[in-house]
């Protein structure tokens, strides 16, 4: 049988990447994505942002579907394999809506079928991309740095869709019965036996029942470790919206960039091939940690003002924009300092500086274009 990892959200700016990664670490990936990713003739907005190297090799299995309606012909194709982890990225992106109940349609119930999934399949690890905006929002300008043990108190639907995650995910690490109506469901559909004859029906009833009975206690009984990894801003060429791409956007038209609060701000933002590599690490050493859930800050090396970030992207960027240090209040009036020791010490994880980091992105965007 066929060894192999399983990313959702694999057609997503972060998934897209970590495909690529693992492919390029000799790892067999199967890749479930809501995109039509085959389809060259769309945008990369349309059809998402998989390579076609990465479509085209011969270890890469994409699957198309929404992961919240996973359903029984999915089931039994990934029955084929023996998918020793499960990268879980799918999740609709921040800011995309003002409807909490369209995060919990395409954050919470997908996570709630990865989980069924992982029970189904007994998948023993399941890495969750989780984010820092579960943390408080600080009252006054910080300048201590937060971690694993900060109060959480998430102030947008992005980040409380997320939190809910991170505790049904901890939950199935240690109660057997979390996601049991959905198991039930999946494993139910998986076993129907209505294209059987009714003569073959009688006969096999009692077994089909018995098989059915016997997996869906196997699969209740199983309980995958599980790893949250929470990301801040993660930026790369494919990444579109948010501070780093803003900037680099208006920097590439050689527009004046007026920076509110004069640019004082601090912010910490990973390099998305800084992120995968988080992600891989927790794969890599989950076996060796006790205990059934871990979760780690993520972060770059060092956290920097928008003034100095802006700096550098004009820099990077060969920009004739003049950067204007308005006394505005920012929106966002925080600064984000984190404190990344714990993954340092357990994953091995050695981040990038943030100039490292835009230096990087900026000589991919000359190179390629900005989306």
């Amino acid at each position: 049988m066929q060894k192999a990892i399983l990313v959702t959200g694999a057609s997503g700016f972060l998934g897209a990447q970590l495909c690529a990664d693992l492919l390029q670490a000799g790892y067999y990936v199967i890749g479930i994505g809501r995109k039509d990713a085959h389809n060259l003739s769309l945008s990369p907005r349309e059809r998402g942002f998989l390579e076609t190297t990465t479509l085209q090799n011969p270890r890469f299995n994409y699957m198309r579907l929404e992961l919240k309606n996973i359903d029984n012909k999915t089931l039994k194709n990934l029955k084929e394999y023996r998918i020793e982890s499960c990268f879980h990225l799918a999740s609709m992106v921040e800011y995309a809506s003002h409807n909490y109940h369209n995060y919990h349609n395409y954050t919470i119930t997908p996570t709630l079928k990865c989980i069924a999934l992982a029970k189904a399949l007994q998948i023993p690890h399941i890495i969750f991309s989780s984010t820092s905006s579960v943390i408080a929002a600080p009252t006054q300008i910080a300048t201590t740095p937060t971690n694993e043990a900060t109060p959480i108190s998430p102030m947008t639907n992005y980040g409380l869709a997320k939190f809910v995650c991170e505790k049904i995910l901890e939950f199935a690490t240690f109660n057997p019965h979390t996601t049991q109506s959905v198991l039930e469901s999946l494993l139910d559909s998986s076993l129907d036996s209505s294209t059987k004859s009714k003569a073959d029906s009688r006969v096999d009833s009692g077994l089909d029942s018995a098989k059915k009975q016997a997996e869906l206690a196997h699969s209740k009984a199983f309980m995958p470790k599980v790893v949250c990894l929470r990301f801040p801003a993660i930026f790369g060429r494919n990444h579109l919206g948010g501070i780093i791409y803003d900037l680099a956007k208006e920097a590439l038209q050689g527009h004046d960039i007026e920076l509110y609060n004069k640019g004082e701000n601090l912010r910490n933002i990973l390099y998305v091939t800084d992120a995968t590599k988080a992600l891989i690490l927790a794969m890599q050493h989950i076996t060796e940690w006790e205990g059934g859930y871990h979760l780690f800050q993520l972060g770059s090396r060092d956290s920097q003002s928008v003034h100095t970030i802006a700096q550098l992207l004009v820099r990077y960027l060969h920009s004739s924009s003049h950067l204007i240090l308005s006394t505005k209040p920012s929106p966002n009036n925080f600064n984000a300092i984190l404190d990344t020791t714990k993954a340092q010490q357990m994953l091995h994880f050695k981040p990038m500086s943030i100039e490292e980091g835009i230096q990087a992105y900026c000589q991919d965007i000359l190179e390629k274009g900005l989306l």
